[in-house]
């Protein structure tokens, strides 16, 4: 009973995709690369946000679904009317093939939000031109 109990709680905490209902406004939270060669080496999307709120938002964490992925984030607060990114950096070396990953956002005062990046990193035997 406690196993089924651990799982169901580690579910929970996965899937808090998007409770970020507050101040701040996401310009987009999924981005597909699309077809890339593996040896192309990393690369890199972005996400922005508006804080339409009154007060300054802070970005407390970003956490990457693997180590294949690097986030970076707008480390001061947000003010009202501004703009915050993250920069998500994938390595696809060694990853070929589709590819769904995740980095979930940890917001000041907004909670969390899960921002999603799709695509298909093909090796040198099935890369597309």
């Amino acid at each position: 009973m406690r196993k089924i109990f651990a799982i169901l709680a580690a579910c929970a905490g996965i899937m808090v995709p998007v409770i970020c209902q507050g101040a701040v406004r996401w310009l987009g939270t999924t981005h597909d690369f699309g077809a890339f060669k593996e040896d192309d080496g990393k690369v890199t999307c972005q996400f922005k946000f508006v804080n339409d709120g009154p007060d300054a938002v802070s970005i407390r964490a970003a956490r990457a679904s693997c180590g294949c992925t690097a986030p970076s984030f707008t480390k001061t607060p947000i003010e009202a009317g501004d703009t915050g990114v993250v920069t998500v950096k994938f390595n696809p070396t060694g990853r070929p093939g589709r590819f769904s990953k995740s980095v979930t956002m940890d917001l000041a005062g907004e909670g969390k939000i899960c921002l999603l990046y799709t695509s298909d990193a093909a090796d040198e035997a099935r890369s597309v031109d």
